[in-house]
């Protein structure tokens, strides 16, 4: 079985529901056939790679391994059955884990109706995920029909010997047709994803040979056809016609869209359909070509200077979106203050429509409490990396501090039961600063967050350097216990 690991083009949020790493993870099952010998399923699995525990190797390099195990059920009775392992990429830290496992199986299944249940294990976390899909095969040698549509993210042409003409080292395990295709597993497409890419087969009765008409289009829920999505061609038919197209969907607003795939005889008659649900994500206009028409007379902005406008901007840095936070630093450093004016209030307006001023005067009372705990001798509070937590998050509902443990530099554990999209989230800051004392946050549970899992070693100074053998046997400190033992017991 080959695995291909891959660099996300967009964050994948589940609900995690497990303290410390919470195994995050997706599949899609496709139904195909091949004619004679019956069907098959495809199953592609996604693991997101920062929600996996690496650990050190003998290399020195890091890397995380995971237990698959695949049922297919159909009522009470197990159709297939597999277990194998995953590893990742070794990697030479463990604080940029960006890169993820696809992985696809393919299993022999005749028609029915299954149960599809994968069970994942993190062999060095013990951290499990549970994934389960229904899925239903029904093919017939004496009807047309087409497979299940298949989401591609990558691919790549096959030459006359079956190899990937950009010398790409991948398995023909992902080959089909002429083409090597790699799995998009998540219905999904954020803005940065503007081609949709999809494959499916057609099968035709045996000694069929008539003239055919292929139909792919992306459609609203009232099954209208959106704009200029929708491509006709003609397809000769056959045993298994391989059917491969790519939208260009850069200009495709946000929303629920449905993929079809019809194929139609010579008269239009419809023949065989299937669909396809996914999401698109494309935000709005950013803030910047918004606020032009903005009127700040007789706002709660109009009477501020730009001094005090050049503070309101920072405050709202934590809880600012990627655009909003680019574009307030730099009206920032224009001091332009007319358009900094505007954009505040476009910035409020958009947290409260009706009461924009109550929204800002509620953030900055908590702006004040943060400057107030966690202000140093050099930045406000709302600036430091408790500050920001505390304003994006909220008050952690467990905060365990520890400023006098043996060997360590003082440190914190804030703990969120509940977050949007996750739970059992952590927190560690240290301070090595005792002047200032400016608390760096280190290590996080929470999705795009900073996570280091050797984050004791600098709590202890960064003179001891863990070994996969000595992971937990930190220095003792308060109460006896050392930072990993502090980290996961209240």
């Amino acid at each position: 079985m080959f695995s291909r690991f891959i660099i996300f083009h967009f964050v994948f949020l589940l609900g995690a529901t497990q303290p410390i790493w919470a195994l995050e993870a997706a599949m899609a099952n496709k139904a195909f056939q091949v004619p004679g010998l019956g069907a098959y399923v495809e199953t592609n699995l996604l693991v997101v790679g920062n929600s996996v525990k690496y650990v050190v190797q003998p290399s020195g390099k890091y890397q995380g391994e995971v237990e698959v195990t695949v049922l297919f059920k159909n009522g009470e009775a197990i159709a297939n059955y597999d277990k194998y392992r995953l590893k990742t990429v070794e990697l030479t830290d463990s604080i940029n884990l960006s890169t993820g496992i696809i992985d696809l199986k393919r299993y022999k299944i005749p028609n029915g109706n299954y149960s599809i249940e994968l069970n994942l294990i993190d062999l060095n976390s013990k951290e499990t995920k549970q994934l389960t899909q229904t899925l239903s095969v029904d093919f017939s040698s004496d009807s047309l029909q087409l497979s299940d549509i298949a989401l591609i993210d990558n691919y790549v042409q096959a030459n006359e010997q079956g190899l990937p003409m950009d010398g790409s080292n991948i398995d023909k395990q992902y080959l089909k047709g002429n083409l090597f295709m790699t799995p998009y597993v998540i219905p999904f497409y954020p803005d940065n994803q503007n081609k949709l890419a999809f494959y499916t087969e057609l099968y035709c009765p045996k000694d069929s040979n008539d003239q055919l008409l292929a139909s792919y289009s992306i459609q609203k829920a009232n099954k209208q056809v959106v704009g200029s999505y929708k491509v006709m061609k003609k397809i000769s038919a056959g045993q298994v016609v391989p059917l491969f197209a790519e939208f260009d969907i850069a200009n495709l607003s946000s929303g629920n869209y449905t993929l079809v795939v019809e194929i139609k005889d010579k008269t239009n008659q419809q023949l065989a359909q299937k669909t396809l649900f996914f999401q698109r994500s494309k935000p709005a206009p950013t803030p910047e070509q918004d606020i032009s028409q903005m009127v700040t007379t007789g706002s709660f902005v109009e009477k501020m200077d730009l001094m005090t406008m050049k503070y309101q901007l920072k405050t709202i840095l934590p809880i600012a979106s990627i655009q909003e936070n680019q574009l307030a630093k730099k009206l920032i450093k224009a001091e332009d203050l007319e358009t900094m004016k505007k954009f505040y209030l476009h910035f409020w307006l958009a947290k409260d429509s009706l009461q924009p001023q109550k929204a800002w005067e509620t953030y900055q009372a908590e702006v004040k409490i943060a400057n107030e705990e966690f202000g140093t001798t050099i930045n406000y509070g709302f600036e430091t990396d408790r500050g920001r937590v505390y304003l994006q998050y909220g008050r952690p509902n467990q905060l365990r501090d520890f400023p006098r443990d043996a060997g360590s530099y003082p440190y914190q554990i804030w703990e969120y039961y509940n977050i949007p999209r996750q739970s059992q989230v952590k927190f560690v800051f240290y301070n090595r600063d005792l002047a200032t004392n400016e608390y760096e946050l280190i290590h996080s549970t929470a999705l795009n967050e900073m996570r280091n899992e050797q984050w004791q070693k600098l709590v202890q100074g960064g003179n001891r350097t863990l070994s996969p053998t000595d992971e937990g046997t930190d220095m003792p400190g308060q109460f006896g216990r050392n930072p990993t033992e502090n980290y996961g017991n209240p």
